[in-house]
């Protein structure tokens, strides 16, 4: 059987990489060092709600004695801490805002002292968070030379498990082995001195998995249980969580009897239990989860092997769920605009100008100091903003959402849909089709690197307009094609007829699968005679001869199972209070005119956009939808502002923006649609606003560019706009994936509408509304002349996706 990569087995040993090196003194309330040294016990035990208490109190302390050292250790153990509970930016800010202050005080330091050294394996620790290595490296080298200098074995034993830790980070097994038998031969008592214990779990952590990746997996197994007979004496669930991931697969690599299944559900259940201890919000647990994917996939896929997939389903689907369904709970997020309504309200005005600068990525906006003042503004703002978040979800309410058992979710769908899920392996691809009835387990032989080539790949002709208008001036439309169908033949062909039957699917992609449209995979063509060599054929031509996933099936797309029934649920419970006099409206529809002249972040963003990519058929898509319902209220031009969206919003069924979207990959929250400004309103409608308006919204359409991309999380699909939509009360959001034609949008638009008006759900209403744009023609502009268009193509009608119900 092959070892995992690196890339799946990395998570779990982030577990390890942080530990705090905490100087032992007499339990002192009013000693920095003390509570330092309790905080930590409690980070170990992963009780981090009480750690950031101590933490606090730490803080205050030092900063009280005026003693700058005792004030850093207690800055640099709280980043190290925020990175044990997910909240990784958050550390990266109190680190980087540190780093003076250890410069600064290590400069005034005249002769080399065991504290320097001390001070410099912390910077180590520092740098290794932020990824930088050779700094790390450096760092370390200098404290090794100063403790061999005073002849201090402790401190030696500190820097050479240290140097264990990096050597696993850069993939150096041979040398993390070395480091860290050496430290281990340095230290005197590590079953009974505590400090020595902390070292001797790093070191044992570093040697046990370089001899797994090794293959020297007897050896590596008497290092994982070693970590865990130490790790228990001391209560460090951290450790405890890798030793049993870790420790069950080379159980499994070595085959017999061993309990395998059991040290790996051990391991989740402490992550999980670990995770519901986490005093932040949904999103900071996500990442904790995110990174500890390893003891999932291992788990799934032995049960996979073990032919039990009903089972590995249910272990996919805890790993899938949990975080949107606690972003589901809105009274938690009222409650804080509430019951603290200064901070909350100071949260929304830093999220704001934050975003703002975020989003603002074209340099020819801004010459390089106002950059460099930019950059300056964004750190100020930052911390604090970290300082407001930290003040509120202090105060929030823990979360523990269950996912659904397989009987619910099967009680929840219906007779004539099927849930298709999805979890990529190293080796293979797993897929579960699940209906009322039956569930079918599926493994594909296609490793996942060989489905992330062939995704992008095959998204390259639908996301740029002119390498698809290249190709198919050059005939090699075909190679385009076949990669369609290849993925085709991958990912759906294999599925049981039962399955190939139901009428509608709902997705569950599962890592680079949440960027590929499923609409626009081929299901095979027929042999069009004559096409490459007619002259008088529309461009894309030879997709007319071809047959689409998305023009046979209705599809939208989910999270996870437990996010779909969760959005079901809510609209039955919203169905079921309305009341006669409470009848919401039909069609809220915007239409903005950009470009307002000030000088504000936010309006040269607009002013940017519109000169850049005009929207030229904007207002007559909005109209044309408009014409299809009674109660339509067509907001234009000037008349299209923020304010009025977040102020009506709340009692429409349908809302349709069509405009300009601002999407950022990386600050998902910040990103978001261009309107109007109004009164308190810049007019850039971000993630984060939406989070805190309150829809009743059966679908929200965002027609505008790449309003369904955002930051990719393992287990959590896209975070940014949909989600946000979905998490404020829209049962469904039709987002784009690309940027998406102004000519051929309003047509399909027109057709979805038209087939909602009649009383589709949106995914059968987007069913037809492709099913129509394929048959039409456009004109493209060449360079002397003009020519016919086919809409047949899949970049025009697989933009837009539906998500949610």
């Amino acid at each position: 059987m092959a070892r995992l990569t690196l890339r799946t087995q990395s998570a779990f040993i982030v577990l390890l990489l942080f530990a705090a090196n905490v100087t032992a003194q007499a339990p002192d309330t009013y000693n920095s060092a003390a509570l330092l040294e309790e905080a930590w016990r409690q980070v170990r035990a992963t009780e981090f709600e009480e750690a950031f208490n101590l933490l606090d109190q730490a803080l205050a302390v030092s900063r009280a004695s005026g003693d700058q050292r005792q004030e850093i250790d207690a800055r640099l153990a709280m980043g190290f801490a925020l990175v044990e509970s997910g909240a990784y930016q958050r550390s990266i800010n109190w680190i980087e805002d540190t780093l003076p202050m250890v410069e600064e005080l290590r400069g005034d330091t005249e002769e080399a002292t065991a504290e320097e050294a001390r001070l410099r394996c912390q910077l180590a620790k520092a740098y290794q968070v932020m990824v930088q290595r050779d700094r790390a490296r450096e760092e370390i080298a200098i404290a090794e030379m100063i403790f061999r200098r005073l002849g201090d074995n402790h401190g030696l034993a500190t820097v050479a498990a240290r140097r264990a830790l990096l050597d696993v980070s850069d993939q150096r097994y041979e040398e993390a082995v070395q480091s860290g038998n050496e430290a281990l031969a340095l230290l005197r008592d590590p079953d009974n001195d505590a400090q020595e214990t902390e070292l001797a779990l790093q070191a044992l952590s570093a040697v046990a998995y370089g001899q797994h990746q090794r293959d020297q997996l007897d050896e590596a197994l008497a290092g994982y249980e070693r970590i865990l007979d130490l790790a228990w004496k001391v209560n460090d669930q951290r450790q405890l969580n890798f030793a049993y991931c870790n420790r069950a697969e080379v159980r499994w690599h070595l085959g017999g009897d061993r309990p395998v299944e059991e040290d790996l559900r051990r391991a989740i259940a402490g992550l999980e239990d670990a995770r519901s201890r986490i005093p932040g919000t949904a999103d900071q647990r996500a990442e904790y989860m995110v990174r500890q994917v390893a003891a999932y996939d291992r788990l799934i896929r032995y049960l996979a092997e073990t032919s039990r997939g009903r089972e590995a389903f249910e272990v996919a689907e805890r790993f899938h769920a949990r975080s949107f369904l606690e972003m589901l709970d809105r009274p938690t997020l009222r409650a804080q605009g509430s019951q603290w309504p200064t901070q909350w309200r100071r949260r929304q005005e830093l999220l704001d100008e934050i975003g703002r600068i975020r989003l603002q990525e074209d340099p020819s906006l801004t010459d390089q100091a106002e950059s460099n003042d930019d950059a300056r503004r964004l750190s100020r703002l930052e911390s604090e903003l970290e300082d407001i978040e930290s003040q509120l979800t202090r105060h929030q309410d823990m979360l523990t959402a269950e996912p659904p058992t397989l009987a619910d979710i099967q009680a929840g769908l219906n007779p004539e849909e099927a849930l298709i899920a999805y979890w990529l392996t190293d080796e293979r691809v797993l897929v579960w089709a699940v209906r009322q009835e039956s569930i079918d387990f599926v493994q594909i032989p296609i490793p996942r690197t060989e489905i992330e080539r062939q995704v992008q790949d095959y998204l390259g002709l639908l996301r740029s307009p002119r390498r698809a208008e290249d190709a198919a001036l050059q005939n090699r439309e075909s190679d385009h094609l076949a990669v369609g169908q290849k993925l085709h033949d991958w990912l759906i062909a294999a599925l049981p007829k039962s399955v190939q039957a139901a009428e509608r699917w709902t997705l569950v992609p599962d890592g680079v699968l949440h960027y590929l449209p499923f609409e626009a995979l081929v299901a095979g063509c027929d042999t069009a005679v004559g096409v490459a060599n007619n002259p008088h054929a529309p461009i894309h031509a030879p997709y007319r001869s071809c047959r689409f996933l998305g023009l046979e099936k209705a599809l939208a797309y989910s999270s996870s199972a437990g996010a779909l029934m969760s959005l079901r649920r809510r609209a039955m419970e919203r169905q079921g209070a309305e009341r006669p006099d409470d009848a919401r409206s039909t069609l809220l529809a915007l239409a903005p005119k950009l470009g307002d002249g000030s000088n504000d972040i936010a309006a040269e963003l607009r002013n940017e956009m519109a000169g850049r990519a005009p929207l030229l058929h904007a207002r007559d898509e909005v109209q044309r939808i408009a014409d299809h319902f009674n109660a339509a209220n067509v907001r234009l031009d000037e008349l299209a502002t923020e304010e009025h969206l977040k102020r009506e919003a709340g009692q429409y069924r349908l809302l349709h923006m069509a405009t300009h979207g601002l999407v950022s990959d990386d600050y998902p929250m910040s990103s978001g649609v261009l309107l109007v400004p109004g009164q308190g309103d810049d007019g850039l409608l971000q993630a984060h606003e939406v989070m805190g308006l309150e829809l009743n919204a059966d679908v929200v359409t965002l027609s505008a560019c790449r309003t369904g991309r955002g930051m990719l999380r393992r287990g959590e699909g896209v975070i940014g706009l949909s989600r946000s939509f979905l998490a404020a009360g829209a049962s469904s959001v039709v987002v784009s994936l690309w940027d998406v034609d102004d000519r051929s949008t309003p047509l399909l638009m027109e057709t979805f509408y038209r087939e909602i008006a009649a009383g589709l759900d949106p995914p059968a209403a987007m069913l037809t509304a492709r099913q129509a744009l394929f048959e039409q023609l456009g004109e493209a502009r060449l360079v002397f002349k003009t020519k016919p268009l086919a809409y047949a193509h899949p970049r025009f009608w697989a933009s837009f996706v539906v998500v949610g119900d």
